[in-house]
């Protein structure tokens, strides 16, 4: 099948209801949806819409509707009778057969397939989706000593200063930021405050940069730091200089991304040096005199979502940690006829069951094994649209969760991945948090 057709001058529009319509069911019981295709507002003819069921990402069923009278209503249902994930993908194709290319596309996943229209999902009884038990004996042995290697060695830190870009220039200060830090590369990344902040008087965040390859956001560290008055850190990911073109990152991408480098050794393996990175960060940000020594917030997507997992489980002095589509857990999934998420979505899941130094290694990285370590106020979301970091992990995590002081789960049917889950709950309580902070009017 080609797909090398033309883009579509045409907004199609999927009308698509579905029973239960907050996408949580109950296993015995049919997800239904009920949908029309519309075309520029009109009931469409003289096409084939398709829809794609996956259950836990594996495709389960195709179903073709070829669209001839514009006024039919079509229906799609899928029953489990175990907990787990359901996800629906349609497509369009035009009278030769050939997808139709850029159809209006309904979806917000801006990596998503030019010829995607729609998606939606729905997930069976989310509160018993449970990992089988991967904790190494050691883990918190393990966990404890790579604390005191860190702490062993000198922070080492340089604070450069950086220009707040045009609204926020004397508003706040910011700074460029390089601590040392155990592996090949430092902690960089920005960090900024208000211009008139006095010592110990700010609530600190910090937010972790997920798996892109660009600088971290110099704007945003400013704008956190000014709308929130906060102390406000944000973290790279891959421990490189700041200040580069995203072309830069790009270009470099082979010299400090490898994801299954000394996978099979938990203390060599190289993304393992990454939640170093993130701990020796945290660490720093809270030497820092703005802080005020009793808020202290963590947060991040993706990739930083299993970066700020384990500063929940590892540091006790974070209060609300936000994570959001996080990657990184129930990397067993397999054995439970789930797939695993992270550098394992694609390629490596064999290995996992193959290779049992790598399943070893990789558990205790395992958002599910650090889950019960975390006692802070922790909110979660995840999108059931999701095929990158898929909703069943997330709630195979939220669920080991079980000495957090407070969690919440934010579930979304039609949203998915690169920042279109939004962690509703978590936002609010944010909200909430910054808005304590009484500026003082009597400054010295």
């Amino acid at each position: 099948m080609t797909t090398n057709t033309p883009p579509s001058p045409r907004k199609f529009h999927l009308d698509c209801s579905m029973t239960p319509s907050d996408g949580i069911a109950r296993c015995g019981e049919p997800v239904r949806l009920n949908f029309r295709l519309l075309d520029d507002g009109q009931p469409a003819t003289g096409v084939t819409l398709r829809c794609i069921t996956k259950w836990e990402a594996r495709e389960c069923a195709r179903r073709d509707f070829a669209v001839s009278d514009g006024n039919e209503e079509m229906v799609v249902e899928h029953c489990s009778a175990q907990p787990g994930w359901v996800y629906f993908a349609f497509l369009l194709l035009n009278a030769s057969g050939e997808l139709i290319r850029f159809p209006g596309s309904q979806i917000k996943q801006f990596t998503k397939k030019e010829e995607f229209l729609y998606e939606i999902g729905a997930i069976y009884e989310p509160e018993n989706i449970v990992a089988i038990p991967s904790c190494p004996p050691d883990f918190d042995a393990f966990w404890d000593g790579e604390l005191q290697r860190l702490k062993a060695l000198p922070m080492a830190a340089q604070m450069t200063p950086a220009e707040p870009p045009g609204e926020y220039a004397g508003k706040v200060k910011a700074f460029s930021l390089e601590v040392n830090c155990l592996g090949r590369y430092p902690v960089t990344g920005y960090v900024a405050w208000p211009e008139d902040a006095q010592p110990h008087e700010l609530p600190a965040c910090l937010d972790l940069l997920s798996h892109v390859l660009q600088d971290v956001p110099l704007k945003s560290t400013c704008q956190e730091a000014a709308d929130n008055h906060a102390l406000q850190m944000y973290l790279s990911w891959h421990g490189q200089p700041t200040g580069h073109p995203e072309s830069w990152y790009v270009n470099h991408k082979n010299d400090y991304y490898h994801p299954y480098q000394d996978i099979d050794d938990p203390q060599k393996w190289s993304m393992h040096e990454m939640f170093l990175r993130a701990l020796r960060g945290l660490h720093y940000l809270k030497t820092l005199p703005q802080w005020n020594r009793h808020e202290l917030v963590v947060r991040g997507g993706s990739l930083a979502g299993i970066e700020a997992i384990a500063l929940a489980a590892l540091d006790e002095d974070i209060d609300v940690a936000l994570i959001n589509v996080p990657t990184g857990c129930e990397l067993n999934a397999l054995q439970s006829g789930r797939n695993p998420t992270w550098v394992f979505r694609i390629t490596g899941r064999a290995e996992l069951l193959d290779n049992p130094a790598v399943a070893h290694a990789v558990a205790y990285h395992d958002g599910v094994n650090f889950a019960p370590r975390i006692k802070c106020e922790t909110y979660v979301c995840t999108g059931l649209a999701d095929e990158i970091c898929f909703p069943s992990n997330v709630c195979a995590f939220y669920n080991a969760m079980t000495n957090a002081s407070s969690k919440r789960l934010t579930i979304s049917p039609t949203s998915g991945h690169y920042g279109t889950t939004v962690n509703t709950a978590g936002d609010s309580r944010l909200a909430r948090l910054f808005k304590r902070v009484i500026v003082s009017e009597n400054r010295p």
